[in-house]
């Protein structure tokens, strides 16, 4: 049982309840006693990995042998001490009388036992009764909570059968899928699809041919076409080429840093890397010189694109020994258009696995470690993303995570392949939860993304707003993207008034999947 639960609580110490006779404990004439002493106790199993599962068994039933003297001591009073108000919602009883054929035939003077039935009703969501007689029979007591029972039976017996085939059995080595599972699973993982052979770049292209005078891109500053916002692209991408060019390296994909604050130009310069065929490097501001110049170097870097604001920072003693050619994104952007950009075709080509951008770790533990990811692998999370989620050229998308995180890769280039419209949030307002507020509410944002916590802050925040009903008009999805949440915090979430969220756990760098999806709040507009 204490596996069972387990397995399904995914923890390594459970706790559940069993019944006793309370006559082991030292009171006082209880021999001469008739009548119940039962009490009902809780047993704490911690498994160990590394042990095998029917060795632990055995030094649990020890221990339990060995704590019967202290049957008398009620739960209330455990629990008290414990204090916790529940300590198990399960239940496993084990009875000790023998229902066998030789209780049948006994005769007791006049009497003689005809049958024993066992018949309980619990007050529990679960309890598993053990009745000893010539097969040991098992007994599932269950409330409408437990929606498969009959799984729940399946997995047990398939522990006591791999238990008893083969002794040695380690926790992590049991098989708990039940046939139903293997099929769910099965069916579950038929996702295999067809990916087209294109690079990002083509996707981006493809778009803005399609719609040019749609609304692609806007900051609080300015709003761009997709055509407009090409033609720009094409003024930096022209301007990399020729830097490009000047520097004579060698034949190979080049990482080109972008330190530009958030804003339209931001998206601008990530788009003229891919534009010519290099793979972007962010570099965040708030990054301290030291960790920029190491992540420089470690790329190999030779191209920079930043701002006026920015140049003085880097021309300080830190990024001396690194040769970079620093290119101003306001002055590419003030040169006039030489080419009808949606007519220039690619200035390099692309293959499918090179890269499309490099974003290196946190260095937490140690150095920072940059990871490379290729135009096939973001080209089919965003061709998933869009399968699973479906933007429509009405959607607005809200890019405000910093470019150094990968999530913020999604909210760059999605929208801009599927007709939709990016807004460009300023340099600091994702820390800003009245920021994010008015931005949803006066771009009519349809889709962002936030981290656990700042999410929270922002429910907490917007509950105290008379501006519910406006977030909840224009909000379609809320995406929130973590490898562990806080506890409790999903239920809070769920309590909220805020009807869109979908919840992302365990985003995988290199391959650009989200590891599991969970649907937590969808209401309907209607």
């Amino acid at each position: 049982m204490g596996v069972q639960l387990g397995s399904m609580c995914g923890r390594d110490q459970v706790v559940f309840g069993s019944p006793v006779s309370g006559r082991f404990s030292d009171v006082q004439g209880i021999d001469q006693q008739i009548g119940l002493f039962s009490n009902t106790l809780p047993v704490v199993i911690n498994f160990n990995h590394d042990q095998p599962l029917l060795t632990q068994l055995r030094a649990l039933q020890t221990q339990q042998i060995n704590l019967m003297s202290h049957d008398g001591l009620g739960l209330g009073e455990i629990q008290r001490i414990a204090d916790v108000n529940n300590l198990f919602d399960t239940l496993l009883v084990v009875e000790n009388y023998p229902a066998d054929q030789k209780l049948l035939n006994e005769r007791y003077r006049d009497l003689r036992i005809n049958n024993v039935e066992n018949r309980g009703y619990t007050h529990y969501p679960l309890t598993i009764l053990v009745l000893p007689c010539d097969n040991i029979r098992i007994l599932f007591e269950y409330r409408d909570v437990v929606s498969q029972p009959e799984q729940l039976a399946q997995r047990f017996i398939q522990i006591l059968t791999q238990i008893i085939n083969n002794p040695e059995l380690k926790v992590p080595a049991l098989d708990l899928h039940t046939e139903q599972d293997r099929k769910v699973i099965t069916q579950a993982n038929q996702t295999k699809v067809s990916i087209p052979d294109n690079s990002l770049r083509d996707l981006l292209q493809s778009q803005a041919e399609q719609t040019p005078q749609r609304v692609a891109l806007k900051d609080n500053l300015q709003s761009l076409t997709y055509q407009q916002m090409r033609a720009k692209v094409s003024d930096v991408a022209q301007g990399l080429q020729q830097a490009k060019s000047s520097n004579t390296l060698e034949n190979r994909i080049e990482f080109i840093a972008v330190a530009v604050p958030r804003s339209c130009e931001l998206s601008i310069a990530l788009q003229a890397v891919i534009e010519v065929g290099g793979a972007y490097l962010p570099l965040d501001s708030s990054y301290p010189d030291e960790r920029l110049a190491f992540m420089l170097e470690d790329a190999k870097v030779t191209t920079l694109i930043t701002t006026r604001a920015q140049l003085s920072r880097f021309s300080k003693q830190a990024f001396n020994d690194i040769a970079l050619n620093i290119i101003l994104i306001e002055s590419l952007l003030e040169q006039p258009l030489e080419t009808d950009v949606l007519q220039d075709k690619a200035i390099t080509k692309i293959k499918a696995t090179d890269p499309a951008y490099v974003i290196y770790t946190s260095g937490s533990t140690g150095k920072p470690k940059g990871v490379v990811v290729s135009h096939q692998a973001i080209v089919n999370r965003l061709l998933w993303m869009q399968d699973t989620y479906q933007l429509v050229s009405e959607d607005v998308v809200l890019q405000k995570t910093p470019s150094s995180f990968d999530v913020s890769v999604w909210e760059f280039f999605w929208p801009l392949i599927e007709g939709a419209c990016l807004f460009m949030a300023d340099p600091d307002a994702h820390r800003d939860p009245q920021a994010i507020l008015d931005t949803i509410i006066s771009e009519n944002i349809t889709t962002l993304h936030f981290v656990p916590s700042m999410l929270a802050t922002f429910v907490e925040h917007a509950a105290s707003s008379e501006q519910l009903s406006a977030i909840n008009a224009t909000l379609k999805r809320v995406f929130v993207v973590e490898k562990l949440y806080p506890l409790g915090w999903l239920s809070n979430l769920n309590q909220s008034a805020i009807n869109h969220y979908i919840i992302c756990t365990g985003l995988l760098r290199q391959r650009l999947m989200s590891a599991t999806i969970l649907l937590i709040k969808q209401h309907s507009r209607n």
